[in-house]
């Protein structure tokens, strides 16, 4: 996580060389950097993944109770 902080105190750095108006925003990279949604990106990765597998437990389930119901046309 140090590291994390010394980038981002580097970019703010960066950004305030470039322009002196203190009402100026740090750019956007720098309040919502890549490094800090990782987590997410793998926790909904596993619900979708999940969610398939959910699917295609259900169809399996389906089909297997399906052929073992008794045709009620022909009797069998």
């Amino acid at each position: 996580m140090p590291a994390e902080n010394h980038r981002e105190e580097q970019l703010l750095r960066e950004a305030g060389d470039r322009d002196d108006d203190p009402r100026r925003l740090p750019p956007r990279r720098v309040i919502h950097s890549r490094e800090k949604g990782t987590g997410a990106e793998w926790f909904y990765r596993t619900l979708v993944l999940l969610f398939i597998l959910l699917l295609v437990g259900l169809f399996l389930w389906g089909d297997h109770y399906l052929s073992q119901m008794e045709n009620p046309v022909t009797g069998t």
